[in-house]
């Protein structure tokens, strides 16, 4: 069997000998992929979604229901060559506040709304 190169794979010994069962020394193992570990320095954003509709103007009468919850925004994604127009509030700041909008948009009758965090 070949060895693999050393640059992508750390392979540790293996001792020869009885085997202990215990605590005190952690198992060995093969290590075949490297992780970089980093720091996120940006805040995910936290919207709660109302709905997506086809029609701009459906969309536009949701945000005149629901902008008294908080800052409410109509954004175009477009799915399989077709505009969607999405009914957001937020950004929020905590995800205790995106619940209690949430609440308080399916209550005002959207039951499909969602919290989306991007």
């Amino acid at each position: 069997m070949a060895k693999p190169p050393s640059d992508q794979f750390k392979v540790l010994p293996v001792t020869q000998g009885p085997v202990k069962i215990g605590r005190s020394k952690p198992a060995l193992a093969v290590v075949d992929e490297k992780v970089t570990l980093g720091t996120v320095t940006e805040r995910p954003n936290i919207f709660v979604q109302a709905g997506a509709f086809s029609r701009f103007q459906n969309a536009h009468k949701v945000r005149a229901v629901l902008k008294q919850l908080g800052p409410t925004e109509i954004t175009q994604v477009d799915k399989n060559q077709r505009p969607f127009f999405r009914v957001r509030i937020g950004p929020l700041d905590t995800v205790k506040s995106a619940d209690q909008i949430l609440a308080s948009v399916i209550k005002a009758g959207y039951p499909h709304a969602s919290t989306i965090v991007e």
